[in-house]
């Protein structure tokens, strides 16, 4: 029987070293082919949050008032350009087409970015329930978060072993593997996930 040990804290030894590579925020690679995918928060506390999302990852810049925004396919690698006038107006950033039309109203969520008028995270409601998230990162990294359900719970390691308890599900336990920024997970008899550490901090945002 493995004994699993709950994480309570961030002076980590022995068994426990890998678990300060795994603490932190984690995106799923793999990606259904409208974007959604699995973000996961291990804490230090050995607590555990994964939201399943849509996802949409950009980079920007700004030239006078147009927002330029560039989406690159994951598939083909093609690159387009969507180029939107905005507006700021207080705590709200207006984006209209070229015929003045409202594209989106989004609401700024906590501090602005320095030197930056768009920098930071922003919030716009698509529908009842639904709020979508945009972080524009001051590097010109456009990231955007759609959460669509999410679970707490907890997790326990022994070694490369790594168990995980989430809302109502019964415990799954996993072989986990860091190298660098990729994080691999592979269930006894099932195939190997990976995930890459997020690198928007949407995740501490979502609902």
């Amino acid at each position: 029987m493995i004994g699993w040990i709950l994480l309570t804290g961030i002076a980590l030894a022995g068994p426990l070293a890998a678990s300060a590579e795994l603490v932190g925020q984690w995106e799923s690679v793999e990606r259904t082919p409208g974007g959604v995918g699995e973000a996961i928060d291990f804490r230090a506390d050995g607590t555990a949050r994964q939201v399943s999302v849509a996802m949409g990852d950009a980079s920007y810049k700004l030239e006078g008032e147009w927002l330029l925004t560039f989406w690159k396919d994951r598939e083909s690698g093609k690159v387009s350009i969507l180029a939107n006038r905005v507006e700021l107006e207080g705590y709200e950033l207006l984006q209209k087409d070229e015929d003045g039309n409202l594209v989106s109203r989004m609401h700024r969520e906590g501090p602005a970015g320095a030197g930056n008028p768009v920098a930071g995270v922003w919030c716009s409601e698509d529908g009842p329930g639904l709020t979508t998230f945009t972080e524009f990162t001051a590097g010109g990294d456009m990231f955007i978060r759609l959460p669509i359900r999410s679970l707490t719970g907890r997790y326990w390691l022994s070694g490369d072993q790594l168990a995980v308890e989430l809302g109502e599900s019964a415990r799954k336990e996993f072989q986990f593997k860091v190298d660098g920024d990729v994080l691999t997970v592979t269930p006894a008899g099932g195939a190997p996930r990976q995930f890459r550490r997020a690198r928007s901090s949407l995740l501490r945002t979502l609902p």
